[in-house]
């Protein structure tokens, strides 16, 4: 059991999750506007407005994601510590954890050409 702040664009605070698997699925169209955040547990999945959250941070451990584009082609799982989002102009959002050497690794998720990609980065946070 994954424990996380789940920060809602517009809230001050995060509210504390728990959750098993998560995932971000897309509506057969791709679009980020109708792409939903799953958060299961072993008896319940919770869906989430994908474009009204902006982060799932986990607050111990690392976790798995994964990313089901409209014709439920899987991608990852992907291990990471935080998702950001809130980036509907290009990127959706941004799957990640901090290496040993204080960078941002992880991916981009992206529509490209009508289809889903995660594409793999590492950048310097500051």
């Amino acid at each position: 059991m994954v424990e996380a702040l789940l920060f809602v664009k517009g809230e001050a605070e995060g509210t504390p999750v728990n959750f098993d698997a998560l995932t971000l699925r897309f509506s057969l169209s791709n679009e980020w506007a109708d792409a939903v955040w799953e958060l299961a547990t072993a008896t319940s999945t919770k869906q989430l407005s994908a474009p009204s959250i902006e982060e799932i941070a986990g607050i111990v451990d690392r976790f798995d994601a994964k990313v089901i584009d409209g014709r439920g082609v899987c991608q990852g799982p992907f291990s990471i510590q935080t998702v950001i989002g809130g980036f509907p102009h290009a990127a959706f959002c941004f799957l990640f954890q901090a290496d040993t050497e204080g960078m941002w690794s992880g991916y981009t998720v992206a529509k490209s050409f009508g289809e889903i990609v995660v594409v793999p980065y590492r950048t310097d946070p500051t």
